[in-house]
């Protein structure tokens, strides 16, 4: 699912959880859940895993130390999230510090979400006509994207660090989503 910039370690799936391959020590098994994205270290994994209530996908980030912790949800009133998620992680950025996804908040009203430490899950800025989500960040951090649901279909958005949003075309009418960006953005 996710190699770091030299090549060292790769993550991904398996039937029963992921595996993290790195050139010095080979295949290590992770259980639970599935992988999307590794920190340019190789030391910090952020992908999804079941809640222990509701079998629910939950985003977390995995370090060999602490093992997996879920990162939180938008809204805790929201009932059991949407399909087979309550969260779902989508992109981390070079640090592993900025983690970006999307949250069901209101039932099953999609909302792209920043992750960090210091603030927790912060559900960004609700663009267009809603059905957001950040799937990349930038590697510094700053600058998380995706789409919105726009006029006709999904419109590219943008975020900042501060959850403020915008469309990168204002009129929504452009079809499409960010799927990559620059480590500055």
């Amino acid at each position: 699912n996710d190699l770091t910039p030299d090549g060292k370690y790769v993550v991904g799936n398996s039937a029963s959880g992921a595996h993290i391959w790195s050139l010095d020590d080979g295949y290590t098994f992770i259980p639970r859940g599935s992988r999307v994205a590794i920190s340019d270290d190789g030391t910090i994994i952020f992908g999804n895993v079941p809640d222990p209530d509701t079998s629910l996908g939950l985003a977390a980030i995995w370090t060999a130390d602490t093992g997996w912790q879920t990162i939180g949800i938008l809204d805790e009133d929201s009932g059991p999230g949407c399909g087979s998620n309550i969260s779902a992680a989508y992109e981390l950025s070079a640090d592993g510090g900025v983690a970006v996804g999307l949250g069901w908040i209101n039932g099953c009203e999609a909302q792209g979400f920043r992750w960090t430490e210091e603030t927790d899950t912060l559900g960004l800025e609700i663009l267009a006509n809603g059905g957001n989500r950040a799937s990349v960040v930038s590697g510094d951090g700053m600058i998380a994207a995706g789409f919105a649901q726009g006029n006709f279909s999904r419109t590219p958005a943008m975020w900042f660090a501060d959850g403020t949003g915008m469309l990168i075309d204002p009129t929504a009418d452009a079809s499409g989503e960010v799927r990559g960006i620059s480590d500055d953005g």
